[in-house]
This record gives C-alpha cells, sequence and structure tokens, in this order.
C-alpha cells in the first residue's frame, strides 16, 4: 500500500488519534473520527491519483474503511 501510495505522489501514514486531530486544526467535524485505528492520506501533485491506490487496497483486501475526506486546495 506504501508503495504504490508514494508512487502516485501521496503519502500515507497512521499516528496517534491526538496527533491527527491537531495537525487538522482541530476540526469539530473530525472529532467523531478519531475513534479505533486511523490513517491519513496526503496527495502532493495529484490529488486523485494516491487516493485511486488507496481504494485498490480496499477492494482487494476489504481491510480498509474510509471515515472522512477533506480536501484543502
Amino acid at each position: 500500500l506504501l508503495d504504490k501510495v508514494r508512487a502516485a505522489g501521496g503519502q500515507f501514514f497512521v499516528a496517534k488519534n491526538s496527533l491527527m486531530h491537531i495537525a487538522l486544526g482541530k476540526k469539530d467535524e473530525f472529532k467523531d473520527s478519531f475513534k479505533g485505528m486511523n490513517g491519513l492520506l496526503f496527495a502532493f501533485e495529484d490529488a486523485i491519483a494516491p487516493l485511486k491506490a488507496l481504494m485498490e487496497f480496499h477492494k482487494s483486501t476489504e481491510k480498509l474503511t474510509v471515515k472522512k475526506g477533506f480536501m484543502e486546495i
């Protein structure tokens, strides 16, 4: 997964929920999502290619649940 996301121009991180909440500016709409295991996907050049790589992984393994999305331009 990490190699495919990186090849698509993105990065995928797994970090503590409290750090992810701080990184997203403590937005209240994400507060409920920070329960259990979570990861963040960042896209740098192409906003869609890393997401496609993540969704391909999801379709092939079904070990992943997408909880929320956030896009900032």
